[in-house]
């Protein structure tokens, strides 16, 4: 993920994430770990969209089509989905 973004523009997020943090101290990180979290986050930040919905609480447009494919992908590792669909 980060990988793809320009070293400063990966910096400023990084920064961003990390209020407080110096440059050195994040280069020490464990970058795998935090992409892991990242993930994880932002699946569950597309479950709790797709609950609303579910729930009719949801706006037009709330869930991109991005957050729509990563709920089918969800749903096929939990064999809520024929692998096919």
């Amino acid at each position: 993920m980060l990988k793809a973004l320009p070293t400063a523009l990966a910096d400023a997020y990084l920064l961003e994430q990390f209020p407080g943090a110096t440059l050195q101290a994040i280069d020490a990180m464990d970058f795998h770990r935090l992409a892991r979290a990242l993930e994880v986050q932002r699946m569950r930040d597309a479950e709790g969209k797709r609950k609303l919905a579910v729930d009719g609480k949801a706006s037009d447009g709330l869930i991109s089509p991005d957050e729509w494919r990563l709920i089918r992908d969800m749903d096929k590792i939990a064999g809520l989905l024929d692998a096919n669909e």
